[in-house]
């Protein structure tokens, strides 16, 4: 029974699985198992597969769920985000801590919010960049073409250390802060120094200029 749902649930409109018929004005939508109930009735899995639905849908684990409900998702021009990446950027909403949730975002707002995490923590990699040049040892003339190889631009970084909280390089890693918004550097079980962002933009552009 768990790939008949699965399966449904990738093969239904997003207007089926959600009940709404007008996504013009939803910037973005919430998904987690507190709706996953919702979800089998609006599809009338109950009726499809049976009464043992309502009690399967509980069995299946979150992740399944969430990866089927991708599809129709993106058929409808939404894309998944995680929460934490989205709180990040979203003022007003708040990531849930004991529940697995996937933020699905209107593509137009997550090209945006994709744009302007890059411009608002550009920070963390001037600092990665900083560490890697002064304490890693490797071949680069300047901390400007160090940045510029390994870092600018580079999205993913930024990703990690707020999904994840922490990346590693060679033998640094570096772990975010979210409650300070500092940025730890370690190098292998050492640790180095924290960066704050108005430290971090103030030094990197004085480095520069040397």
């Amino acid at each position: 029974m768990k790939n008949k749902i699965l399966e449904k649930l990738k093969m239904s409109s997003l207007e089926e699985i959600l009940d709404i018929d007008n996504f013009e004005e939803l910037q973005w939508i919430w998904v987690n198992r507190e709706v996953f109930l919702d979800i089998v009735l609006n599809l009338k899995l109950d009726e499809l597969l049976g009464e043992d639905v309502l009690d399967e849908i509980h069995k299946i684990e979150d992740e399944e769920i969430l990866r089927a409900l991708i599809l129709p998702f993106e058929k409808k021009g939404y894309l998944p985000m995680n929460q934490l990446l989205f709180g990040s950027m979203e003022e007003g909403f708040k990531p849930t801590e004991d529940i697995k949730t996937i933020v699905f975002v209107k593509e137009s707002k997550y090209k945006k919010i994709s744009i302007h995490m890059v411009r608002r923590y550009e920070w963390l990699l001037t600092a990665m960049a900083m560490d890697t040049y002064f304490r890693m040892g490797l071949d680069y003339k300047s901390l400007k073409e160090a940045y510029e190889d390994l870092y600018e631009g580079n999205s993913r970084l930024i990703e990690d250390l707020l999904t994840e909280g922490e990346v590693a390089y060679l033998a640094g890693s570096w772990k975010y802060i979210r409650k300070t918004d500092e940025l730890y550097f370690y190098k292998g079980s050492e640790f180095y120094n924290s960066w704050t962002e108005g430290e971090t933009r103030s030094k990197f552009q004085e480095l520069l200029k040397r």
